[in-house]
């Protein structure tokens, strides 16, 4: 190897560092983009709209289950009690009932934990799609120097959210099979422990093409023809997918992350993918 050349390991080393650098700077333009007067309502308004939306359906959730797991606990104290005919202490009855509530509760908490670090995500995404969608938008024109579309809201809305769906659908059974097919290879010797590093990989694509859509709808590109530019570009669009699942999967903390992740995905798409 000629001495003069440099080192595939620096060459290497070089170019993540030039496009962290990159990454970086594309998400302080976004965070300069937001704070633009009359662009802050597309932060503020979907968090609050989510957050009233999942609180009151936490909180009727809550009363549901807080009488179902009573129900439940009574029921069974009073089938041990005449199963035996009366015979058990009425206090080793009571400890019995507060165990099984005590062990009931736990389990939800277990349980809804997991549920809300996915489902609160899912919730905010297609709540926010039409906000999100109109901060993409945004982003583009600004950055295209061109006039905003003169749609109607309603076809606005209508057809931001039959995109969603169909965008959901069709990362919501990949995931899936992603989750099998990664479940089944963890079980194999030696090759198992690539399972979770594959399963990291998916998820890291997924959140990129999530946000990137919603400035390739803008540009009037289709779903199809996002995934096609995202294969020629995979590990800068993984190193994007990157930090937009760190950002969105933080519950609650995502509703002020998600706008941000937008806008870089809306300078991302427009820089990186598509430039004109």
């Amino acid at each position: 190897m000629n001495s003069a050349q440099p080192h595939p390991r620096a060459v290497c080393a070089r170019a993540v560092a030039v496009n962290a650098r990159d990454h970086w700077r594309l998400w302080q333009s976004a965070l300069q983009r937001l704070a633009t007067p009359g662009w802050r309502w597309l932060v503020v308004a979907p968090a609050l709209v989510n957050i009233a939306l999942f609180g009151t359906l936490s909180y009727f959730a809550w009363q549901w289950l807080a009488q179902l797991i009573l129900n439940a606990t009574t029921q069974i104290t009073l089938t041990l009690h005449s199963s035996s005919g009366g015979l058990l202490p009425s206090d080793w009855l009571a400890n019995v009932s507060d165990w099984l509530m005590s062990a009931a509760w736990l389990l939800f908490w277990i349980f809804a934990g997991t549920l809300y670090a996915f489902s609160f995500t899912a919730l905010a995404q297609l709540v926010g799609a039409p906000f999100y969608a109109t901060l993409a938008e945004r982003v583009v024109t600004a950055e295209r120097r061109r006039q905003s579309s003169q749609r109607s809201w309603v076809v606005f809305l209508a057809n931001t959210l039959w995109r969603e769906l169909g965008k959901l659908v069709y990362l919501l059974g990949r995931s899936v099979a992603v989750v099998v097919a990664t479940s089944l290879l963890a079980l194999l010797p030696v090759v198992g422990v690539a399972a979770p590093l594959l399963l990291l990989l998916w998820m890291c694509w997924a959140a990129a093409l999530q946000y990137l859509d919603y400035a390739a709808d803008a540009d009037g590109d289709s779903f199809a023809s996002l995934r096609e530019r995202a294969r020629q570009q995979r590990l800068t669009t993984l190193g994007f997918g990157a930090v937009a699942l760190l950002c969105a999967g933080l519950p609650v903390v995502n509703l002020l992350l998600l706008p941000l992740t937008t806008a870089s995905a809306a300078l991302y798409w427009c820089r990186r993918y598509n430039a004109q």
